[in-house]
């Protein structure tokens, strides 16, 4: 019976971290995605996800539920972090270790207090009774700051995996892959859930593109640097298309600082977004 225990644990412990490693162990499985879904696909989506954050009636203003489909424009901080997270990507060329700073850049981008839920709900994530609790509380976080934080719509499509929804967690994995192409968290969940739902074909398209290992000292790997090349470049297009928003919205983007709390933009609440 203790050999079936642990068993049991070693599987709910390697479900959880192909969404998200652990801080112990940098060294795991990632991977690059082209998204094949079109524009309706991804509207779809998020309406699906509109649908998941309000379904259980606990509260939120139609305003509030419409924001989901709204990107809010990138403050300041907002674009120093995607500078941050462009820099990193880049060190992933030779070596692993950049994977655990993007993990905590990327649980970090809607600052301290958010932070400190999000870490709060993951201890949770190992206790069955709770997972209830953990869904109402990453729902409340996914209303507060959109699906454009993708970390709580990366651990609510986990856990939509643990408890066997399917089809949910796979269309959250999306959600998060369009807003990063290069999330190897996500990439790894989608995998798996597309081989939960025996999706051979869709499993080896994702499952195809991870990020290869670095090779071995003396030679060459040219795979891993094409991997990384085409992360950045998606991570600067993303850059160049969130400033393109501010030149629309504001005009000269030298004048968007000065424009923020005109137009709602706070920087002691919503700076990190």
């Amino acid at each position: 019976m203790e050999r079936i225990t642990s068993i049991i644990v070693l599987i709910f412990v390697c479900t959880t971290n192909a969404f998200i490693p652990q801080t112990y162990n940098c060294r795991f499985e990632k991977k690059h995605i082209s998204l094949c879904s079109d524009n309706n696909d991804v509207e779809e989506m998020r309406q699906r996800l509109e649908t998941l954050i309000d379904k259980d009636g606990d509260g939120g203003t139609d305003q509030e539920i419409s924001q989901v489909s709204s990107p809010p424009l990138m403050s300041s901080i907002g674009r120093e972090i995607r500078k941050a997270e462009i820099a990193l990507m880049k060190e992933l060329e030779y070596c692993d270790e950049a994977t655990s700073e993007l993990w905590n850049l990327w649980y970090s981008e809607r600052g301290p207090e958010a932070t400190r839920e999000l870490e709060s709900i993951e201890k949770l994530m190992n206790d069955r009774s709770q997972w209830r609790e953990v869904e109402r509380r990453l729902k409340a976080l996914m209303k507060k700051h959109s699906i454009y934080w993708v970390e709580p719509v990366n651990r609510l499509a986990t856990l939509y995996y643990l408890e066997g929804r399917f089809e949910e967690s796979k269309a959250l994995c999306r959600v998060v892959l369009e807003q990063k192409p290069w999330h190897f968290g996500a990439i790894s969940g989608i995998v798996m859930v597309c081989a939960s739902l025996e999706q051979v074909l869709e499993a080896r398209h994702w499952a195809a593109h991870r990020l290869p290992p670095i090779p071995p000292e003396g030679t060459t790997n040219n795979r891993r640097s094409e991997w990384v090349k085409r992360a950045v470049d998606d991570a600067q297009n993303a850059l160049l298309e969130e400033e393109g928003r501010l030149k629309s919205a504001f005009g000269r983007q030298q004048d968007h600082e000065g424009q923020e709390q005109q137009a709602g933009i706070d920087e002691q609440e919503d700076s990190w977004q």
